[in-house]
């Protein structure tokens, strides 16, 4: 949340969409930093010391409108959607499919 109030790069996001057959739209990549905006956005986490509640106006916009691209992935399989995943988190370092970390997150991501 500070590279975004700093106007640093916070990387992309991925999101995974099948408009053929679902509308639902399911996070790859990129839960925590969600996470983080959502919490500091909820007055639940300064940032440098303040709250949103606490910023002026101007400086919410400078934050709300900062660019916070993202990936969007359109009718991948559910082994391509792990593979992507592992790529993005792991740098394309195969893991355990029955492991905690890519199935996990991707479960409950649903």
């Amino acid at each position: 949340m500070e590279s975004l109030a700093t106007g640093m790069p916070v990387g992309v996001y991925c999101v995974h969409q099948d408009l053929e057959h679902d509308v639902t739209v399911e996070l790859l990549d990129g839960l925590q930093r969600w996470t983080a905006i959502f919490a500091f956005f909820d007055n639940k986490v300064p940032v440098f010391g303040l709250y949103h509640d606490d910023l002026t106006v101007g400086e919410r916009r400078q934050i709300e409108y900062m660019p916070f691209p993202a990936y969007w992935a359109e009718r991948f399989s559910e082994e391509e959607k792990r593979e992507l995943f592992d790529r993005l988190a792991y740098g394309g370092t195969p893991n355990d499919p029955d492991g905690p970390r890519a199935e996990g997150v991707l479960e409950r991501l649903k």
